[in-house]
């Protein structure tokens, strides 16, 4: 299964990502496919810092002294045409590749320019 980014929203500071889990390909083609749905807002801090909430999960950025902090706002099925059961993976797993997913993207949110 893939996890794939559908939004990211960023201000300097704090955002918004979505992303969603895109369920198997329907027999036919007149028909959608089920989704898993996952939608967080995070806030970068520095690493140690005192926080004021608790997040839901937490990802060092690579190469850097910020840590990005997560709460999952959404995380559901979305269902397809075809009313088939799906098995979706485990929060523990989709979190895990959401966090680094977003600290990786995060890492390259600002670049120096030549000149």
């Amino acid at each position: 299964m893939k996890l794939q980014f559908r939004h990211l929203g960023f201000n300097g500071r704090s955002g918004a990502a979505s992303a969603v889990i895109p369920g198997p390909k329907p027999v036919s083609n007149l028909d959608w496919p089920a989704e898993f749905s996952i939608q967080a807002g995070f806030f970068i801090a520095p690493k140690g810092a005192a926080l004021n909430i608790t997040p839901d999960f937490s990802a060092s950025i690579p190469n850097s002294q910020n840590m990005v902090h997560m709460n999952f706002i959404w995380e559901q099925e979305v269902p397809g045409s075809e009313r088939v059961k799906h098995v979706w993976p485990a929060s523990g797993e989709y979190r895990i590749a959401f966090a680094e997913m977003l600290a990786g993207t995060l890492e390259f949110a600002e670049t120096e320019l030549p000149g």
